[in-house]
């Protein structure tokens, strides 16, 4: 019984020990993880209005979109590594009706960006 105490007792030690060394905190790289947001309105370029409805992605990741709210309002979050620094190109669209945007952001990790896009509208684009 001895022996399987002791099996028991390392095979929990070896588990805790990994458990300790899994951080949600470490970034790829050793460093701390900081979420960091580009967020921002999508208007309408002959007035100026809230965009409802428009999807917003990052060309460089899939998994980054968001689709803008009754406000026009989106919001994209990143985990970067302390000290990282990533760029990027957001595209904004809504079909039908309407031109698309696309702008460059340059993310720094703590820092968020504040990035209105404008689609392209004119008197036959739907209302919003």
């Amino acid at each position: 019984m001895k022996y399987g105490q002791s099996i028991l007792r390392l095979t929990t030690a070896a588990l805790l020990v990994f458990v300790a060394c899994q951080s949600p905190e470490e970034g790829p790289g050793g460093g701390t993880t900081i979420f960091t947001t580009v967020s921002g309105r999508v208007l309408r370029s002959d007035n100026g209005t809230a965009v409802p409805g428009a999807v917003v992605r990052d060309i460089s990741q899939a998994s980054k979109v968001d689709t803008t709210d009754a406000n026009g309002l989106y919001s994209i979050g990143y985990d970067l590594t302390a000290g990282q620094t990533y760029t990027t190109t957001l595209f904004a669209q809504r079909l039908p009706g309407f031109g698309n945007d696309s702008a460059a952001v340059s993310l720094t990790a703590g820092t968020n960006v504040n990035l209105d896009l404008t689609l392209l509208a004119d008197s036959t684009s739907p209302p919003t």
